[in-house]
């Protein structure tokens, strides 16, 4: 059973990077101790780690872009400016690997027609 929750597990991740879709993690705390979802570290997870921080990277910097300027994953602007998925998804990929918490700020008041 574990071996066909593992694979399941890599086919949906597969999928979703197939289509440049941002993986969301997390185990929301049903099982504490259960090493298979809850640490990165084990054999199972460790491949995949690099598609979760991506996906983690996406989602802060959507978070904050939205926060400081309406301009979302999916916002309108980012569906104007974007003309693929791959590219709205790299974009926020690399915004989020770069931004820091104390200079979030600095985005405030960006617009739509801001390039």
């Amino acid at each position: 059973m574990k071996d066909q929750k593992l694979q399941n597990l890599y086919d949906v991740v597969a999928l979703a990077e197939k289509h440049h879709f941002p993986v969301i993690v997390g185990t929301e705390m049903n099982s504490p101790g259960n090493k298979f979802v809850d640490s990165f570290a084990t054999a199972e997870l460790q491949p995949l780690v690099p598609v979760f921080l991506r996906g983690a990277h996406i989602v802060y910097a959507h978070s904050v872009l939205q926060r400081q300027a309406g301009l979302g994953y999916l916002s309108a602007w980012a569906t104007k400016t974007f003309p693929t998925v791959a590219a709205k998804s790299g974009f926020f990929e690399k915004l989020g690997r770069e931004l820091q918490p104390a200079t979030e700020d600095r985005l405030h008041g960006l617009t739509a027609e801001t390039t």
